[in-house]
């Protein structure tokens, strides 16, 4: 008797796993707000400006040529879909470049945008309500604790909102002393320049080799509506709020060399080419090895070296392997000898398909020996299951083209979503008897 209420179970338990394969929006984000800690911080790598940028709302000065970029911009919670925050690139990219001397931060932001004449600005005095323009905001987690976190926003029109958190309580009434702005707008685009006096910040001025937990962010309002239209953020963040240290990305204050650019691919399920470049102001070549890291379980680590000659700039393309279905990051981890100089990563779910489909397999197999069932029944059954294990050795094929990276990406998609739609399409019919003891024998 035990037995054969534990088959029952077991096959019930089969039946809801076959049919559980509709992931949610809120689960979906659960799954990856498990994770920004499991791997490397986004990082950049900064060099120290020779002369100090004009701060005029135009990116024109020398200081800007060798900052280190931050850019791919990813969507956090707009209106544009109902897709996951997170995981995909804003519509509107941002381009923010960052320097400094002894006594500035200087930040130069090219904000991209395609509908310029619904820009909003109400705000017109500091500390307004900046946030609910098209504004730039800068967060600055002082002691890498997350415990204090400043935070500095400047909408298109260069008013100005700081505040000062300390365990999550805004002290709005604090002002960073000394701070400029300058704001100025292009007919695809809005500029704004900022120094931050370190003094304003009340922290030292950074050493070589010491590293500020960031996230810059973006409001955009850019309809007819006024509407909000797009949030987006530097490191991709699944949470509605800025202000989540976990997803803080890493500045690597490094005197000579600066990652001018760096780009992770949405992930796909196989082999894509993730691309970074410094510019090396040493005087000696700046040798370089490069790391691929996963929170994928099945991720296999590529290790790659290259070399920058002193005084230029150099790109490099890489190569990342995606292996896990789920929800995970992958990262390209940059290292100087040990110094870990920058890191671009993202964020990523592909549905778990083949775990499913492996379980309505091993479902239908179990009914296909179910002796309480008719025998035409259980041929049935056993014809869907070899139908659904050629489906899945043909999954296996394609994946092992993805890895080696001999399909295009449109290629890619057609193979994968049609093998998926083919097993889908064989159902499995609910047994006209309920399952008895003969089912274990």
């Amino acid at each position: 008797m035990k037995r054969s209420i534990l088959g029952l179970v077991l096959l019930l338990l089969f039946a809801v796993n076959v049919n559980a394969q509709d992931y949610s929006k809120d689960k979906i984000r659960q799954m990856l707000g498990d994770l920004p800690n499991k791997i490397a911080r986004h990082r950049v790598s900064l060099k120290r400006c020779d002369t100090p940028p004009t701060i005029d709302g135009t990116l024109d000065d020398a200081a800007w040529n060798h900052a280190a970029l931050l850019t791919n911009f990813i969507r956090s919670n707009d209106n544009l879909d109902s897709g996951i925050p997170g995981l995909s690139a804003a519509e509107a990219q941002s381009l923010i470049y960052v320097t400094y001397d002894d006594m500035y931060f200087y930040v130069g932001a090219r904000m991209m945008e395609p509908y310029m004449r619904y820009l909003v600005s109400a705000s017109e005095n500091r500390d307004d309500n900046v946030w609910t323009d098209d504004a730039l905001e800068w967060f600055f987690d002082t002691d890498n604790t997350g415990q204090e976190v400043i935070q500095i926003i400047t909408n298109n029109a260069g008013i100005i909102w700081d505040g000062h958190d300390y365990e999550r309580r805004t002290k709005v009434s604090w002002t960073c002393e000394g701070l400029r702005v300058a704001t100025s707008h292009a007919s695809d685009c809005w500029y704004v320049e900022w120094a931050v006096p370190f003094a304003g910040l009340g922290v030292p001025v950074p050493q070589k080799g010491d590293v500020w937990r960031v996230q810059f962010a973006r409001q955009r309002y850019t309809t007819p509506t006024g509407k909000r239209r797009e949030n987006s953020t530097w490191v991709g963040s699944v949470e509605a709020s800025f202000k989540m240290p976990d997803w803080f990305g890493e500045l690597l204050f490094n005197e000579d060399v600066s990652t001018v650019q760096a780009n992770m691919p949405e992930a796909t399920f196989g082999k894509q080419m993730a691309s970074i470049a410094f510019y090396n102001g040493k005087d000696t070549d700046l040798p370089l090895t490069f790391y691929t890291a996963s929170t994928g379980s099945s991720h296999r680590s590529m290790t790659t070296t290259g070399m920058v000659p002193a005084g230029q700039t150099k790109s490099f393309t890489i190569p990342v392997i995606t292996e896990d279905e789920g929800a995970n990051i992958n990262a390209l981890q940059v290292y100087s000898g040990t110094e870990l100089l920058s890191v671009v990563r993202r964020s990523y779910f592909i549905e778990p398909l083949t775990e499913l489909m492996k379980d309505k397999l091993a479902y239908a197999m179990m009914l296909s020996k179910a002796k309480s069932q008719s025998q035409a029944f259980r041929d049935n059954m056993l014809k869907r299951s070899l139908q659904m294990q050629e489906k899945l050795n043909k999954l296996d094929a394609v994946k092992q083209q993805l890895i080696e990276g001999t399909l295009s990406e449109a290629d890619k998609m057609i193979k994968w979503e049609t093998l998926v739609e083919e097993f889908k399409a064989i159902d499995i019919p609910t047994p006209p008897e309920k399952p008895k003891l003969s089912i274990w024998r």
